[in-house]
């Protein structure tokens, strides 16, 4: 029998420790060195009845469902800078009202929708066949959202205002990552941008103290 994460968990490792996420209740969960390590021991290939006893059941409810998906951590490359600092002029022309459509479908969409359905709707609108990579264009249309942005009478939130930014990015043929992240002692959660180890969201100071534990 083989087993996979139960649909709307993910997780990620923060030292001994680890921190799942669930979707369907939109919380953070910390694992604990014990049953963190049970994770790593899934990881590794030792699927037995004793390690998945040792597994934690956030919410009292188990973290594997048969299937064939598997259970990685998340992870990202660790941000080396941001295109926000960078000196460069911004070329890409948006229009405030495409910053605008952005930031209220966004809102819009975790208001009425929720976390769970809006990441989903996020999933089935992302393009196929678009690569992740830094480029030229993508530095520059994170830039130019970052600017008009601030224009945007919608108070900022990291999420929603990600969101915006994947929208944005989709439609001009573009793609990059969505992560969440955790830090610990004490707890803060954070949702940034970035595309291989260039953040197009955030300064780099905003980020490089968190984990994450999800990605779109």
């Amino acid at each position: 029998m083989t087993y996979q994460l139960r649909p709307g968990l993910s997780f990620g490792f923060i030292g001994e420790r680890a921190v799942l996420l669930d979707l369907d209740i939109n919380r953070y969960f910390l694992i604990k060195a014990e049953a963190a390590q049970a994770l790593r021991d899934l990881i590794a290939g030792t699927v037995d009845a004793g390690t998945i006893r040792r597994l934690p059941r956030p919410g009292g409810r188990s973290l594997l469902v048969e299937g064939s998906n598997g259970f990685e951590p998340v992870e990202a490359a660790l941000p080396g800078s941001s295109v926000l600092e960078a000196e460069a002029r911004v070329s890409a022309h948006l229009p405030f009202h495409h910053a605008l459509r952005a930031q209220l479908e966004a809102s819009a969409s975790l208001r009425i929708l929720g976390i769970k359905r809006s990441i989903a709707a996020w999933r089935r609108a992302r393009p196929v066949d678009v690569g992740r990579q830094l480029s030229i264009e993508t530095a520059d249309h994170a830039r130019a959202f970052a600017l008009r942005r601030a224009d945007v009478p919608i108070q900022r939130s990291c999420v929603p205002d990600s969101l915006a930014l994947m929208r944005l990015l989709w439609r001009k043929g573009l793609d990059a990552d969505l992560y969440f992240g955790v830090r610990l002692d004490p707890f803060a959660a954070h949702c940034w941008v970035q595309a291989e180890d260039y953040l197009l969201s955030d300064p780099l100071a905003n980020v490089l103290s968190f984990s994450p534990v999800f990605r779109l």
